[in-house]
């Protein structure tokens, strides 16, 4: 296994490890490890039926312009990976001392969960390379979808959308799996060497739970799927209603604009004529990622 008498707690702190402690978490890390890909095949599969299931907008020209805007950021899938922002640290920290994991797991646990919440938003803000390096507002023009989308369908918007999903699985994989160490020794210090031994059915079982507690911190463990589905939806749906008032605003400049150029047709320029807004460039909020 190597030199671990010093473990670097990923800029957490240095913590002296001797050589049977990471014997013992050896295979606590690696079940933990197994789990993550299972849990991240039910998100994307989850949030990809979100994505059928959501209501669209209101106009039907709109709707190629809403699915670009999804997929040009992606933090509207992130809700449910987010342990709440207001006590994400405390809330650890105070479940870790609750468990008697002592002071120093219970902090390093409070600062785990607050660094991974701020990595997983990182890890999800933007598209893919399915889009390049293309935002919204890039793709968004003249009503079509830039070359690279290969079409101009809410099909095809819909199919890049699961791709980018995809990668972000991916790339989530990895996030977790770098923290799978830090989680190992939180549950070795909570459960002990015996409850935790390789084979044994209640670690087993206990293993896909903690990792799903870490992973999907807002969402019970028992209506894993549906909770999911539901979360996602939410807070594609929250992001909706702004859209349209968005598209509203920008449809009503548009009709303004054109009014008073035929008008200047006929009797000259006005004075203080509405300009044209351009093409159509939504900027979704994310207020569910301040909660």
């Amino acid at each position: 296994m190597g030199n671990y008498d010093s473990f670097d707690w990923g800029g957490l702190g240095s913590k002296r490890f001797d050589v049977e402690r990471m014997r013992a978490l050896a295979p606590v890390k690696d079940k933990l490890s197994e789990q993550i890909v299972p849990w991240l095949s039910v998100w994307e599969s989850e949030v990809k039926d979100a994505i059928t299931v959501a209501q669209m907008p209101d106009e039907e020209e709109s709707h190629v312009y809403w699915l670009i805007a999804l997929a040009g950021n992606m933090l509207w899938a992130s809700t449910c990976l987010l342990a709440p922002s207001a006590a994400a640290g405390a809330a650890a920290i105070a479940a870790a001392e609750a468990a008697e994991l002592g002071v120093a797991v219970a902090e390093a646990a409070g600062k785990t969960a607050a660094a991974l919440r701020q990595a997983a938003i990182v890890t999800m803000s933007g598209g893919g390379a399915a889009i390049g390096s293309g935002t919204a507002e890039k793709l968004a023009e003249a009503g079509k979808i830039a070359v690279n989308l290969k079409g101009n369908s809410v099909w095809d918007v819909k199919r890049v959308l699961g791709q980018i999903t995809a990668e972000k699985a991916d790339d989530l994989e990895q996030l977790f799996r770098g923290r799978t160490l830090l989680w190992a020794n939180e549950l070795y210090e909570r459960e002990g060497d015996s409850a935790l031994q390789d084979g044994n059915v209640v670690f087993d079982e206990l293993a896909k739970q903690y990792v799903w507690s870490k992973m999907f911190p807002r969402v019970p463990f028992e209506s894993k799927r549906g909770a999911i589905l539901s979360v996602t939806r939410n807070s594609v749906e929250r992001l909706l209603q702004d859209f349209n008032r968005q598209w509203e605003e920008w449809s009503s400049r548009v009709e303004e604009h054109w009014a008073m150029l035929k008008a200047t047709a006929r009797v000259g320029r006005f004075p203080g004529m509405t300009p044209d807004p351009g093409p159509f460039q939504p900027k979704l909020k994310f207020d569910d990622l301040a909660r």
